[in-house]
C-alpha cells in the first residue's frame, strides 16, 4: 500500500512538473514570436524615412503622388524582406515625418 501511495505521489509530481513545463514553453514561444514581430515592425518603420528622401527628389510630383510612391516602395521592401506590411501605420508614419519636416523647416 505504501508503494502505491509513493507511486501516486511521484506521478502527481511528475504531471505537475510536465504541466508547468508546457505552460512555460507556450509562454516562451509566444514571447519570442512577439519579439520578432516587434523587430520586424520597427525595421519596416525605419525604412520609411530613406524612401521618403528619395521621393522628395522627385520635384515634379505632388504630395499625394509622393506618398503613394513611398507606400508602394515600403510595401515592396516588406515583400522582399518577408515583413508584414501595415499600410495604415506606414501612412501615419509618413504624415508624422511630413509634419516634423514642416516644423523643422519652418521659416521664421
Amino acid at each position: 500500500m505504501e508503494n502505491l501511495e509513493w507511486i501516486l505521489s511521484l506521478a502527481v509530481t511528475a504531471l505537475s512538473l510536465f504541466a508547468a513545463s508546457v505552460s512555460f514553453l507556450i509562454k516562451l514561444i509566444k514571447n519570442i514570436k512577439d519579439k520578432i514581430q516587434v523587430k520586424n515592425y520597427n525595421e519596416l518603420m525605419e525604412s520609411v524615412a530613406p524612401i521618403m528622401e528619395i521621393a522628395e527628389n522627385h520635384t515634379k510630383y505632388k504630395g499625394e503622388d509622393k506618398k503613394k510612391y513611398v507606400l508602394e516602395k515600403v510595401n515592396l521592401y516588406a515583400e522582399e524582406n518577408g515583413l508584414k506590411f501595415y499600410a495604415k501605420n506606414v501612412a501615419d508614419k509618413i504624415e508624422e515625418l511630413v509634419e516634423f519636416s514642416k516644423k523643422v523647416n519652418k521659416r521664421i
